[in-house]
């Protein structure tokens, strides 16, 4: 492999900025961001006075038009653009991405809200070459760790997820600036698994006639940073970020699930599978006064809906389809 002079970082994030500070006086850096990027960190942005970061609409030919493309790295960090077989063959060997799970597992996007309701306590930063196959490209480095999942909510998740990713991947660039070889991996299908994204507004309908500790896993999922795991009450939404549980032995009709039965100094007891959900009023988002007798439920024409749509996010911004 040439000397690598330049790093093309595709996909805008704190960690791509963190990365781009490390490794600027050792290399020409650019990180491109999308149009559904520049949405979603749009005040970010605009403080930014860099003309190494900026907006591209057509990757493919930017990416066609530059210039010594042996010395260029391209690095997918979060990014929606999908990359067609002319590009994946033109810079065959220099297209890496960074998946933060230990492929063949959990391919796909909603990992962090996919792992809390799995209480799945293992992470990885994986860097794999790009394919034409979502997260399906040869493995050439992977580092696994371990996370204590109990009660995380996913903007901590996240937060280790993005340390422990960071010193993975200045190890990686270390290595690849030092020109050291990298063993390559095959990629299992057969030990993997896809999952599809998630979206609170659809996904985040809660069932009321799940067990308790499934509820209270899901609620996890979908909280901060997200909107709140939501369902109705009197016809106003709900939105729920955190909630605790206790056994109890009196409340096990399954026609009760949902029913708020008791408040007491600000904690909202509701009746679910084989526990009681305690729910603090700091945690809980809503547009009415619950009271005691309330119930808390979801239309199943909201839960078909929110198992029947599927969201997809490209670089322009996110559509639904059934």
């Amino acid at each position: 492999m040439e000397k690598i002079r330049k790093l093309i970082i595709i996909g805008y994030s704190k960690l791509a900025i963190r990365i781009y500070k490390k490794f600027s006086k050792s290399l020409v850096i650019e990180i491109i961001y999308s149009e559904r990027e520049l949405k979603e960190f749009d005040r970010e942005i605009k403080h930014l006075k860099n003309d190494n970061i900026f907006l591209i609409k057509d990757i493919d030919k930017y990416l066609q038009k530059l210039n010594n493309k042996k010395s260029i790295i391209i690095f997918s960090l979060g990014s929606s653009f999908i990359f067609k077989n002319k590009i994946i063959n033109l810079y065959k060997n220099r297209i890496f991405n960074c998946h933060n799970t230990d492929l063949p597992k959990w391919k796909g996007g909603g990992d962090i809200s996919y792992r809390i309701m799995n209480k799945y306590n293992k992470g990885a930063t994986t860097i794999h070459e790009i394919s034409n196959k979502i997260d399906e490209g040869k493995i050439v480095f992977q580092k696994k760790y371990k996370v204590n999942i109990n009660d995380t909510k996913p903007y901590k998740l996240k937060e280790i997820v993005e340390e422990r990713a960071y010193n993975h991947l200045i190890l990686f660039f270390n290595n690849l600036l030092a020109k050291k070889s990298f063993i390559y991996k095959k990629n299992k299908n057969e030990n993997g698994f896809y999952l599809p994204r998630l979206n609170t507004d659809v996904h985040g309908a809660i069932n009321w006639n799940w067990d308790g500790r499934d509820i209270k896993s899901f609620i996890n999922a979908f909280s901060i940073p997200y909107k709140g795991a939501f369902c109705f009450c009197n016809k106003k939404k709900v939105r729920i970020l955190k909630a605790k549980l206790i056994k109890q032995e009196f409340l096990k009709h399954p026609f009760m699930y949902g029913i708020i039965f008791k408040i007491h100094k600000n904690n909202i007891y509701v009746v679910t599978k084989n526990y009681s959900l305690i729910i603090n009023k700091k945690d809980i988002k809503l547009e009415i006064d619950l009271k005691e007798g309330d119930r808390l439920y979801t239309p199943q024409s909201t839960i078909d809906l929110s198992k029947s749509l599927r969201v997809i996010y490209t670089h322009k911004g996110k559509t639904f389809k059934k």
